[in-house]
């Protein structure tokens, strides 16, 4: 197992570690003042060359590691046919047949309740 601390807006010299980072934008000023916090002098949404060039290093380890993915899904399939028919849709987002008879169900004549009782 491997812990990652992180902090929310990183850099931003008003707003890191701030629940602001998280739930709204920037705003112009804060994206200028985290540009040079940060010491990037470059426009917004530009990559630079020598940064293009070191994560496309990665493009050929990548097609790799995927290659080697879909073969062992195509074996997982063969082996686990249901399993895998299952795990391809949860992946995709498809929801089950009949999904919506697992919902429940309130009337007008249920009584009302806390949300936290009605999960249990």
């Amino acid at each position: 197992m491997r812990i990652v601390t992180t902090t929310i807006g990183f850099g931003s010299p008003n707003k890191a570690n701030s629940y602001s980072a998280h739930g709204s934008a920037l705003g112009a000023k804060e994206v200028e003042a985290t540009g040079k916090n940060l010491g990037w002098a470059h426009e917004a949404f530009h990559v630079p060359d020598d940064v293009k060039k070191h994560w496309s290093r990665h493009i050929s380890q990548g097609k790799v590691v995927e290659t080697e993915w879909n073969e062992k899904s195509v074996a997982y399939e063969n082996k686990y046919k249901e399993d895998a028919t299952e795990l391809k849709a949860i992946i995709s987002g498809e929801l089950p047949v009949d999904w919506e008879k697992a919902l429940l169900t309130y009337t007008p004549e249920i009584p009302g309740d806390a949300t936290r009782n009605l999960s249990q």
